[in-house]
């Protein structure tokens, strides 16, 4: 029972965070459509200060929803949506130290 309600009250919290973010992504679209596109020969220092700004919110806004999809996919299971499978996988990485790259290229 207090699953089913911790449950829900994420489920309400990610809802209300998602129209949220998703307002915000339009806003930000409607912005970047509106006023940062703009021809390379015609920016100004002022001009490049918005298009980095503008790019700082839509990478801090992509972040903020990817950790809620985490979120829900911790929870849910994989979310297939009509372009991809959302989930998560095993990943191996390595780790070398400069004389170990050194001995791999030489071989």
């Amino acid at each position: 029972m207090l699953q089913t309600a911790k449950l829900k009250s994420l489920g309400l919290a990610m809802l209300f965070k998602d129209y949220y973010l998703r307002n915000q992504l339009k806003e930000m679209a409607f912005k970047i459509e509106n006023h940062a596109i703009i021809p390379d020969n015609t920016l100004t220092p002022e001009d490049t200060f918005k298009l980095a700004n503008e790019i700082e919110r839509i990478e801090s806004a992509a972040k903020a929803t990817k950790d809620q999809l985490k979120k829900y996919v911790e929870v849910n299971g994989p979310l297939v949506t009509s372009d991809k499978i959302w989930d998560f996988s095993a990943s191996i990485s390595y780790k070398f130290t400069a004389e170990q790259l050194r001995e791999f290229a030489h071989l």
